[in-house]
């Protein structure tokens, strides 16, 4: 459907609505790639050794990768609404159904996360990193993150978990 209702999309964002989406960080990110090559990223997950995007953190599929993705699917439609009985997170169905379609998740942890600002563990590995979703968060918390947002790149910044720490010390 939605390659149906934007066929001109170079990309499509699928997130969860307790997921906050830091859009100035993942338009930045995006631009970096190319829409017209097979991309599926998401937070990695795996079920019975197979990956598949955590939905809870969002995913992000390239023009091309969704038209393939249709495409391959559409004939083999039976087979996957009857893993959809089986399986009961549609998240994981995706996963294998693109795996199996050729067009593999590449795992871009720490940029997606699974968790909430107040729940993560600041590891030196994510410090610094343009975290594009948060997981678990309310509307309130949403909107607070959104409104942290919009300050930083007023300031033509990048927001980060170390910008957010800042912000709440300097208290903006």
């Amino acid at each position: 459907m939605a390659l149906q209702a934007r066929p001109g999309a170079k990309w499509f964002a699928f997130i969860e609505d307790d997921t906050a989406l830091v859009w100035s960080n993942l338009l930045r990110w995006l631009m970096t790639y190319d829409h017209e090559d097979l991309y599926f990223f998401g937070r990695e997950e795996r079920v019975a050794d197979h990956p598949f995007p955590y939905g809870g953190s969002g995913f992000v599929l390239s023009n091309a990768a969704l038209q393939k993705a249709v495409h391959w699917m559409t004939p083999q439609m039976d087979q996957y609404l009857n893993l959809t009985r089986d399986q009961m997170y549609g998240d994981v169905v995706l996963g294998w159904m693109l795996e199996d379609a050729g067009i593999p998740l590449t795992d871009i942890s720490p940029l997606f996360q699974g968790e909430s600002p107040s729940m993560l563990e600041y590891t030196e590995n994510m410090w610094c990193k343009s975290v594009i979703t948060h997981h678990h968060m309310s509307g309130d918390e949403i909107t607070s993150l959104w409104k942290l947002e919009q300050k930083i790149t007023e300031k033509d910044g990048v927001l980060t978990p170390a910008s957010k720490k800042t912000s709440i010390l300097i208290d903006l």
